[in-house]
Order: structure tokens, then C-alpha cells, then sequence
């Protein structure tokens, strides 16, 4: 009857909650969540003399639920994930899977569900694993990771990666438009890309800088844009290294990338792939925002211009091959057309095909 009476006077939560019951040698959990303006009780756990389980985490933007148990049994314990979709004033049918084998200690258990789709994410001990279509075994994830497991814009899975990377899965790689994420600020747009940039303050210091590449919807699509995470780098204070996009040109994203050497990166944002890179570069060899630059099947052109003259380079995987080169200011008025890239030396013109 306290149980009963405690979640009376619960007010309908906007997300699904623990309520904890402790006694001497007894400790219920309830899950808890809002339908029709009332208080839903989703799952009871009781832990009783070491045998039982307790709920240790949930999660639900929308109608479904999901949430993280452990059950104990003599000194072993296992972690199992549950999902279920309240709907109508109570809840639905729960599904389960068994998250890790019976062992000795607790393992840490959290779990993402997102607004929309079927899917669910959850980390255990120190690996997130991830599973959609009502529990078959997708191949979204398995991999090592860290806490926290966090729920970005009800659509995006976050966690520490091996190397003080983000680990992030999008559950929708559709946003309603592009630069809408919370998160991130636009760095540079086009009528065809936007890309977004957001730092995370990184465990021992610094942070990662995540960019992200969103593919805009062609007027008339039916379909909404795609936005996928295109790189990342860690940024350790005093390390001069950086992550920056220099250029959004047709379907490309262009990012420069500065630790010690520097690069050239380009990615595809339609297709969420890399399209061609210059790596190792000089770094006053390696093109900044403002530097003239094209694409040509992929791979990034431009022209370095400086006291000691002017060089046209294109990217060629490991570094990059001049195609010509002038006096000060003399190479101008660069354009790419497929593989054909076409200059001005001293207002000569000239052409190279890198087909």
C-alpha cells in the first residue's frame, strides 16, 4: 500500500522515472512514465536479501520505454535491457535482452532510446551495444566504450570512444533541416551543404571537436536532408592542433587538419564518405578559408599564393602534386568542371585533367 500511495501522489512525469523504495534488507523500483495525463506504472523490481533485481536506468522520449535492470542471484549478478510502448493508459508487451553473462560485480547499465524508430543503445561494463527492428540484433554497434551515455536531440547516441574520442550513433539521420542540432553551429553553408561544428569537453582535459556534413534536400525531395558526422580530433591545450572546414564546394565538405603536419580532407556529404585528402602537408602549403579552391572528382585543388610566388596543387593522397606554378599573384581565376581544372597563368589559360 506505500508503494501504491507513493506513486498516487507522483506527479505524471515528461520522461520516465525511478521511484526507489528503501526498507531494511528490501529495495523496490518502479518505472514510471506519462500516458493520458497520468502516472503509468511500466516495470516493479524488487530486491530482496541480495536476490531479485533493481531497476538502474531508463529512457524514453516518446511512448517507448526502455530501461536497464540488474538481477541478482546468490553473489552473481547480470545486466539485462527491457523495452516496452505505453500506450492507452498502460503498458504494452516488454521485450528483453540479456546485456551481459552472470558475474560477480555490478557492471555499470545505461540505456538511449530515441524519439523515433525502434532502436535502442546501451553500454555495459565498458562496450555499448545497439539494437533495432524490435530487438534483432542490428549491426549498428559493438564496441568498446565509456560512460556517460547521453540522448542528444532525442535522436543521437553520445559516449566516450577508446582515445578520448565522441562515440555517437544518429538513430535519424534525417533532421527536419540542416544546422537544427542543438549542439552545433553552422560553419559554412551552401545551397547544396551545411556544415556544423560542436566541441565536447574531453575527460583529462581539452576537447573534441566533432564536424558534422548535412546534404540538403534538392527542392521538390520528398525526402529530408541527411546529416552525418564526417571527423573528429581531440585538442589538447597547447597543442596547436585544429579541426576546421575550409569550404563547402558542390556536394563537398572541405576540412583542414592541423597536428604537427597539416591536411586536406574532403568528404562527400550525400553519401557520407570521403572523397580525397592531402595528408601531410606543410602547413603553409595546406589551404585556409580563404584560399581558392575547387573539387575535381573529389579531390581538393587550390592555389598558395605568397611573396615567393604562386602555386596550384591538387591533393594526391599522402601530399600533393603541383600542376603549375607563377610569380606572385599570378595563377588566378580557378574552376573545376568534372576532372577538367582550368586556370589563368599571367591571364594565359590553361587546363589539366585529373580524371
Amino acid at each position: 500500500m506505500v508503494g501504491a500511495a507513493l506513486i498516487a501522489a507522483f506527479a505524471c512525469p515528461a520522461q520516465p522515472a525511478i521511484l526507489v523504495e528503501r526498507r531494511p534488507g528490501d529495495l523496490r523500483t518502479r518505472v514510471v512514465a506519462c500516458s493520458r495525463d497520468r502516472p503509468v506504472v511500466v516495470r516493479r523490481a524488487r530486491l530482496r536479501h541480495g536476490a531479485g533485481s533493481r531497476v538502474v536506468d531508463v529512457s524514453g522520449p516518446g511512448r517507448r520505454i526502455g530501461w536497464g535492470e540488474l538481477e541478482y542471484a546468490g553473489r552473481r549478478v547480470r545486466a539485462v535491457v527491457r523495452l516496452t510502448r505505453v500506450q492507452g493508459g498502460r503498458a504494452g508487451r516488454v521485450r528483453e535482452r540479456v546485456a551481459s553473462a552472470w558475474r560477480r560485480k555490478a557492471p555499470r547499465l545505461e540505456v538511449a532510446v530515441p524519439a523515433r524508430g525502434d532502436a535502442i543503445v546501451w553500454l555495459v561494463g565498458r562496450r555499448v551495444r545497439s539494437s533495432d527492428s524490435l530487438f534483432e540484433y542490428s549491426h549498428l554497434h559493438d564496441v568498446p566504450a565509456s560512460g556517460p551515455l547521453v540522448l542528444e536531440d532525442g535522436v543521437t547516441a553520445r559516449w566516450w570512444a577508446p582515445g578520448g574520442l565522441v562515440g555517437i550513433h544518429d538513430f535519424q539521420l534525417r533532421p527536419r533541416a540542416c544546422g537544427t542540432r542543438d549542439r552545433f553551429h553552422v560553419v559554412a553553408e551552401s545551397d547544396q551543404v551545411v556544415a556544423t561544428a560542436a566541441n565536447y569537453a574531453a575527460p583529462g582535459g581539452g576537447v573534441v571537436r566533432v564536424i558534422r556534413a548535412c546534404a540538403v534536400a534538392e527542392p521538390g525531395e520528398s525526402l529530408e536532408p541527411l546529416d552525418r558526422v564526417v571527423a573528429q580530433l581531440r585538442v589538447r591545450p597547447g597543442s596547436g592542433a585544429a579541426l576546421d572546414v575550409i569550404a563547402v564546394r558542390d556536394d563537398y565538405a572541405v576540412l583542414r587538419r592541423a597536428t604537427g603536419a597539416c591536411a586536406v580532407e574532403v568528404f562527400n556529404a550525400e553519401f557520407g564518405v570521403p572523397a580525397g585528402e592531402a595528408q601531410g602537408l606543410p602547413c603553409d602549403r595546406a589551404p585556409v578559408r580563404d584560399t581558392p579552391l575547387v573539387i575535381a572528382t573529389g579531390r581538393p585543388v587550390w592555389i598558395i599564393d605568397g611573396p615567393g610566388g604562386s602555386t596550384l596543387l591538387a591533393g594526391a593522397g599522402t601530399g600533393a602534386i603541383v600542376l603549375d606554378g607563377a610569380g606572385p599573384g599570378g595563377l588566378t581565376g580557378l574552376t573545376a568542371d568534372e576532372s577538367v581544372v582550368r586556370w589563368l597563368h599571367d591571364g594565359e589559360p590553361r587546363a589539366a585533367d585529373l580524371g
